[in-house]
């Protein structure tokens, strides 16, 4: 591909193709069509941005996400989901793979590389910080891809826009795959977008092989980004048809990655089509609909009117760029579109799969959707005198709405099951010759991660597995029939969910939430007082 010339009367100018100078150049100008820029250049002279300011722009980004993440993180326990993780990254590699195999539905990527990530510590804001550090890439990575691919303007508004979103924050709190995913996604689709249209085929190639099998072994629903990507390819090959044959090759190289990529995943695909999990529902209009809003405004609160006025706004303008702006669209119907109406698909037609939380990916696509909108909304206010006010007042509203709505989650994220506090409670509590036992096996795992420590239990153990600590020992189950022996007492960790057989004489000590603790003593043991 040659290198194009611009004139003018008054300018003649060099510009590579699908460089970052001619996608500036093409907000405020004529059009792309994906093999070259054409220009009409009307100024005898442009003033780049500096490569300094774009960094220190970026930076100055990075750090007001850095610091909306870590904020109380340091106070946050690790709850229940967040426990399993954290259980399987501290075994040795192999019992990982163990492990993850008989013991949870999402492949062993994630907790492979929060495994390395534990061998540096494992306090809990430690932990945390796994996923401040994939969501903070993820907000620089906006930054880079949507402003190669739509300008320097596009990628900050995007990159700013996802630092303040509130479910993107939720999760770059909790040690989850969740902001791992998200960054994975922005990658792939820059990598199919230089292969498809780009110059570096190669870099390109190795890119979407590797980061696209990253994607599908990190979570049971990564199949939905092979959707999106198949899209994406099939509107690149459906545009009109200039220089086809070269469109044609490009494709078929795609279409060969891909088959290269489901050879590699066949295994997993496999056995997750024998999977199922209770928490995935068929969903009817109100969970789709909360769904939306989970995605666009997190889990805290909100005034209906302003949850509900504030995603009809926000569809509105993502249906106004999707009609209006042809770069824009394939990227909406692609990586936003498609993976709701897939996960739509499977639940209704095989099994039920929707939730909120494997749409993760579809986060940042939101953010550079409502950026875009906002860059491509010039054109039609330049004609009023209060354009440029109108077009910063609209995104200054959408941070502000943005930002109440994350600070509402901060302050009311709800975790059920306190295990960190029942924990130290018993650490404080039990005497040794004491037993714990804990009715849900993966309950037991939290139990012991925060009474015994971390990595002290293997989830490869028998059913009646067990940990010690200064002479309590902790026990996976229901209590046994024959009761504490002389001098001691027993102690029983469950929730309300739990199923129990009936015990006259236990006696509920503390709870904290959901999670009760409860204690039955020998007749000369001492006895807890019982609290409410």
């Amino acid at each position: 591909m040659r290198t194009r010339v611009f004139t003018s009367p008054k300018t003649s100018v060099l510009i590579q193709p699908q460089s970052i100078v001619a996608r500036t150049f093409a907000n405020f100008s004529s059009a792309t069509n994906g093999e070259g820029v054409l220009l009409s250049i009307h100024h005898r002279r442009l003033i780049a941005p500096t490569v300094h300011q774009d960094r220190l722009t970026a930076l100055l980004i990075v750090l007001v996400a850095f610091t909306i993440r870590v904020t109380g993180l340091a106070h946050r326990a690790l709850w229940y989901d967040e426990l399993q993780s954290v259980t399987h990254a501290s075994l040795p590699f192999a019992q990982l793979l163990a492990g993850v195999h008989q013991f949870d539905p999402h492949p062993p990527l994630y907790y492979a590389q929060l495994h390395l990530w534990l061998r540096f510590g494992t306090s809990d804001f430690w932990i945390k910080l796994n996923s401040v550090f994939w969501s903070l890439l993820t907000v620089a990575s906006l930054y880079g891809v949507g402003g190669r691919r739509f300008g320097r303007q596009v990628g900050s508004y995007a990159a700013l826009l996802f630092a303040l979103f509130p479910f993107a924050i939720a999760y770059a709190q909790e040690a989850r795959m969740y902001a791992l995913l998200m960054f994975l996604g922005v990658w792939i689709y820059c990598f199919t977008d230089q292969l498809l249209y780009g110059r570096r085929v190669l870099w390109a190639s190795c890119g979407l092989v590797s980061g696209t099998l990253a994607f599908l072994y990190s979570h049971g629903a990564g199949f939905l980004i092979l959707f999106a990507v198949t899209s994406y390819s099939l509107y690149f090959l459906w545009k009109p048809p200039t220089q086809r044959q070269a469109r044609w090759r490009r494709f078929r190289l795609w279409l060969a990655l891909q088959l290269l990529i489901l050879l590699y995943y066949v295994p997993w695909l496999y056995r997750a089509s024998t999977l199922s999990v209770r928490h995935t529902l068929q969903p009817d209009l109100p969970a789709i609909t909360n769904t939306l809003s989970l995605l666009l405004l997190g889990f805290g609160e909100l005034a209906p009117w302003l949850r509900w006025g504030s995603v009809l706004v926000v569809l509105a303008i993502l249906v106004g760029l999707y009609a209006s702006d042809g770069p824009s669209r394939n990227i909406l119907l692609a990586f936003i579109v498609v993976p709701v109406g897939i996960t739509l698909g499977i639940s209704y037609l095989y099994r039920p799969i929707w939730l909120h939380r494997p749409l993760a990916f579809t986060v940042p696509f939101l953010a550079l959707g409502l950026a875009l909108a906002v860059v491509r909304s010039r054109p039609l206010l330049a004609t009023h005198r209060a354009g440029p006010p109108l077009r910063y007042g609209i995104l200054a509203l959408v941070g502000v709405v943005l930002t109440l709505a994350a600070a509402n989650q901060q302050a009311r994220t709800y975790y059920p099951w306190q295990i960190r506090e029942a924990a130290h409670f018993l650490q404080r509590a039990a005497q040794p010759g004491d037993r714990i036992f804990v009715a849900d096996f993966k309950v037991f795992w939290g139990v012991s991660w925060y009474f015994v420590g971390p990595g002290s239990v293997n989830p490869l153990q028998p059913d009646n597995a067990w940990a010690v600590r200064n002479g309590v020992t902790l026990l996976a189950g229901a209590d046994d029939a024959g009761g504490p022996t002389a001098g001691s007492c027993d102690w029983l960790v469950y929730r309300t969910m739990d199923q129990l057989p009936p015990r006259n004489t236990l006696v509920v000590v503390q709870a904290f939430d959901d999670l009760i603790v409860a204690q039955r003593c020998s007749p000369k043991a001492r006895r807890t007082s019982t609290t409410t």
